[in-house]
């Protein structure tokens, strides 16, 4: 789970703080980091069939994209300057 910019994806309980998933009355929203490649669809349908709250709409926010070192240096993508 990931908490979203400036941690605003959170719910306050008996416990403290618990980063990553917000619960209103009206809503829930959960905040996750993903592995590229991905697709947002199947990440945003995975984390609803799991969060499964009933009279709620879930809300999925992709907070963060990681790469892995294989894609991040393939050639294809290295951005190369030209003076």
């Amino acid at each position: 789970v990931h908490s979203g910019e400036f941690g605003r994806v959170a719910t306050l309980g008996p416990g403290g703080r618990a980063g990553g998933v917000r619960v209103t009355e009206e809503d829930v929203t959960v905040g996750v980091t993903v592995r590229a490649p991905f697709s947002a669809g199947a990440v945003a349908a995975a984390v609803r069939a799991a969060v499964a709250s009933p009279g709620r709409p879930v809300h999925v926010l992709i907070a963060d994209v990681e790469v892995p070192a294989a894609v991040e240096t393939a050639p294809e993508n290295r951005k190369e300057t030209v003076s």
